[in-house]
């Protein structure tokens, strides 16, 4: 069980599936996209590759099973939004396996640079497996 003082984020989605076909359009669209994290929601931002247009996408905090946002400044200070860059491709491929029952839970745990990505099963087979993959943050 991870330290609820140690994660910066998480955010459990039920319908891992639908999150996992978002992430397919966004690959499709960009290399990169950020996530600006705050206490009451996510925005998905990037740039389509022919750079003419800017998606937004918003995933509001009370629409999701479980949300945490605890990013803080070195006064101890919650941050009002916190950006984090990555490849879109990479969160699409960890994402992939998930099929149409499943969840996820993605978390940042305090001195990680990699972000974490948890499909939850739910097939007959393996119910409630969990299994643990990594997403880079990049600099901005």
């Amino acid at each position: 069980m991870m330290d609820a003082s140690q994660t910066l984020f998480l955010i459990h989605i039920m319908d891992g599936y639908s999150f996992r076909n978002t992430f397919n359009i966004v690959k499709s669209e960009t290399d990169y996209a950020v996530m600006v994290l705050s206490p009451t929601s996510i925005e998905i931002s990037f740039m389509n590759s022919s750079k003419c247009a800017i998606h937004k996408i918003t995933i509001n905090a009370q629409e999701l099973t479980m949300y945490r946002y605890n990013i803080r400044d070195q006064d101890g200070n919650l941050l009002p939004e916190y950006p984090i860059a990555f490849e879109a491709n990479k969160l699409f491929n960890k994402t992939k396996g998930i099929g149409r029952r499943d969840g996820i839970r993605l978390y940042w745990l305090a001195g990680d640079i990699k972000f974490n990505v948890q499909p939850i099963k739910s097939n007959t087979k393996d119910p409630g497996r969990i299994g643990a993959l990594f997403v880079d943050i990049l600099n901005l």
